[in-house]
């Protein structure tokens, strides 16, 4: 009877398990040369996208809290490739996701929260001027970035 418990406790709790599963993927994806890293984070965003709302909500969250841990270098080389093969997706999943990462943005510490927004503008800096101006917009608009 104790076994089940244990198994109900465990469903009733997914949010935890993801975040402890992945901060060995990130660090990993932090590591890989950018085109692996681009092909990984390519697959991991298409089954994101695929997700219902609240399971897609947490598991970019839980991979955004994991890469956040990451020293800034190495999580900018992640936020670079995931904006990258974000403008790879059609413009509704694109929303989607990124409507997705926003939702796990406002859950996070402010620390971290600040983090996340300097490495985006370092990142979106990099951008060509209309690709930047587009991702700034839709940013802002979701409440990404102040």
């Amino acid at each position: 009877m104790s076994l089940f418990k244990k198994q109900s406790s465990a469903e009733k709790s997914p949010s935890s398990e993801p975040a402890m599963d992945m901060g060995p993927m990130v660090g990993m994806l932090a590591k890989a040369p950018e085109e692996q890293r681009k092909q990984m984070l390519t697959d991991r965003l298409t089954v994101f996208a695929d997700q219902d709302s609240d399971t897609r909500n947490r598991g970019m969250g839980a991979m955004l809290a994991a890469g956040l841990k990451l020293p800034d270098d190495d999580y900018q080389k992640i936020a670079g490739s995931r904006l990258a093969v974000l403008g790879q997706f059609a413009p509704d999943q694109r929303m989607e996701l990124m409507k997705s990462h926003a939702a796990a943005i406002k859950g996070l510490p402010e620390d971290l929260r600040m983090k996340e927004m300097r490495v985006m503008k370092s990142v979106l800096a990099e951008l060509p001027s209309d690709k930047r101006q587009m991702m700034e917009t839709t940013m802002k608009d979701l409440g990404m970035m102040g």
